[in-house]
């Protein structure tokens, strides 16, 4: 007389869906336990965890298979009314078992899931059904999810890695002058602009782009003069360093904090200068980029003169960045220390400024600080001053070709050509002429009659569009924005800062 305990998901023993049963069978003395984790509707289940252990069909199917010949353990089940029936059980190969009960035992697999995830492995020998279901089950579980992700860790590793590379350079080209440019030449292309207009345009803006390269092709060797120039760049940076050594414009510095900076930005020159060096095989190609994008139009050159001048100047922009940090810390740290001495202080939680008493031991390390900073400060100031404006002089270069290239792109030079050859009519530049007054009778009534010819004129054309086409260089902040940018000490982007939207309160 053996006893009989079946464990089966609710979901299977309701749904009644037929095929084959996964999971494992423990036995201790006379009692033997069925735990049906897994269903499947093939025999050959490859993914699953367990042994086949069960079999779910219909009553007219119901028949000794090949798998029930050659199993020790095994149960039948059979499609009934509203539930699964139990049909056949087999315990050490013997169908005519004496069976002294049997419990079929329901678990919900996914409350049981999500409870069993951090259960430890139990002996297949223990006495506790319950612990011994949450064990299969977690075991079944890790052995899916691990033969799953086997497959996939090696590309999910590499696409990090790949991302990580990835990113950070793709969002750096959605910054550059000439990607975005070719975005606002596309945006325009496909506006509600004339035909005539947007082909004259293309054509003008492709002409004079051939006529530059031209030009520098009877120049010749655009990657010497490139170095050149760039080679100019790095001589006057160290001239401009050279001249804030002792006291520029009789400024007394602070003499240690003074050297200390200047080593620092001569090192990063000779740095950028080195690294020129390197790369001037390379740039001796220039001509190959540069004839591609000429082909493409004025434009186009433009906002490649644009990467060009922000490539040669990125050392003027780390300057900026390091004088703009020790400027920040200046300007927070003496606006800090002034509060302490108004016996002041900033309530971060509360987001205000209230009275506080500060100990003498605060006061004396306050004053210390404060004498501190203040006393650097002209130093900080003069660096600070002298490369914000050096990057406000780059900025406005750059802002100035960006103008120049939504101009030719938004210029009408269709209307301009019409009016070269004397047919372009504005629709407001209107001529009246009087040509005769006269007396009308009509029914014995005579009234005035006037004549009057309206003759349209040949003016010039605005440069203005009637149609508002928002580009993408129209979000570059403004120059007066970008100024008081610099004023306050704001850590503005590397390449083309966007303008700043106020968002009301």
């Amino acid at each position: 007389m053996v006893n009989v305990k079946i464990f089966i998901s609710s979901d299977l023993y309701f749904g009644q869906a037929s095929g084959y049963l996964f999971g494992y069978v423990t036995q201790i003395k006379e009692s033997f336990t069925f735990y049906l984790l897994r269903h499947c509707p093939n025999e050959k289940d490859s993914v699953s965890g367990g042994q086949l252990f069960g079999e779910i069909c219909d009553i007219s199917d119901c028949n000794d298979g090949d798998h029930t010949k050659n199993v020790t353990n095994f149960v039948r089940f059979v499609k009934g009314t509203k539930n699964l029936l139990l049909n056949q059980v087999i315990v050490n190969r013997n169908e005519s078992v004496s069976i002294e009960t049997v419990q079929i035992i329901l678990y919900d697999h996914i409350k049981w899931l999500e409870a069993s995830t951090d259960c430890d492995s139990v002996d297949m020998k223990s006495e506790d059904c319950i612990k011994c279901l949450s064990s299969f089950i977690c075991e079944e579980f890790h052995k899916v999810t691990s033969d799953k992700e086997r497959g996939s860790r090696w590309n999910g590793n590499h696409l990090q890695v790949v991302a990580f590379i990835l990113v950070p350079l793709l969002n750096m080209i959605k910054k550059l002058a000439v990607v975005k440019h070719m975005m606002d030449w596309y945006h325009c292309l496909n506006s509600e602009l004339p035909k005539k207009q947007k082909l004259c345009t293309i054509a003008a803006d492709v002409l004079a782009g051939l006529v530059i390269l031209t030009w520098l092709i009877y120049l010749g060797k655009p990657g010497q003069y490139f170095m050149q120039f760039t080679e100019i760049v790095v001589d006057n940076v160290r001239l401009l360093l050279n001249s804030l050594k002792g006291s520029p414009v009789g400024l007394k510095l602070n003499v240690e904090l003074n050297n200390f900076l200047l080593k620092c930005f001569s090192y990063h020159v000779d740095l950028w200068a080195t690294f020129l060096v390197i790369v001037s095989p390379a740039v001796q190609y220039l001509f190959i980029p540069l004839a591609i994008i000429g082909c493409l139009g004025l434009s186009f050159q433009l906002a490649l003169l644009s990467d060009l001048l922000i490539f040669i100047s990125v050392h003027a922009h780390c300057f900026y960045v390091y004088a703009a940090v020790l400027y920040h810390i200046e300007v927070v740290g003496i606006s800090a220390l002034w509060r302490v001495f108004l016996g002041k202080r900033n309530n971060v939680l509360k987001n205000r400024i209230e009275s506080h008493d500060y100990t003498n031991p605060q006061l004396y390390l306050a004053t210390m600080f404060f004498a501190t900073l203040l006393f650097i400060l002209p130093t900080v100031l003069v660096y600070y001053t002298v490369f914000a404006s050096l990057r406000f002089c780059v900025y406005c270069i750059t802002y100035t070709l960006a103008n120049i290239r939504r101009r030719i792109l938004v210029f009408p030079t269709y209307n301009y050509f019409k009016w070269l050859m004397g047919k372009f009519v504005n629709g407001d530049n209107i001529e009246m002429s009087l040509v005769t007054n006269m007396i009308a009778k009509t029914d014995n009534v005579e009234y005035p009659v006037s004549v009057i010819s309206i003759e349209p004129k040949a003016s010039l054309p605005t440069s203005r569009h009637p149609l508002q086409i928002e580009l993408y260089s129209d979000l570059e902040m403004p120059v007066d924005q970008f100024l008081l940018s610099l004023i306050r000490s704001d850590m503005l982007g590397f390449i083309h800062p966007q303008k700043k939207r106020f968002k009301p309160n």
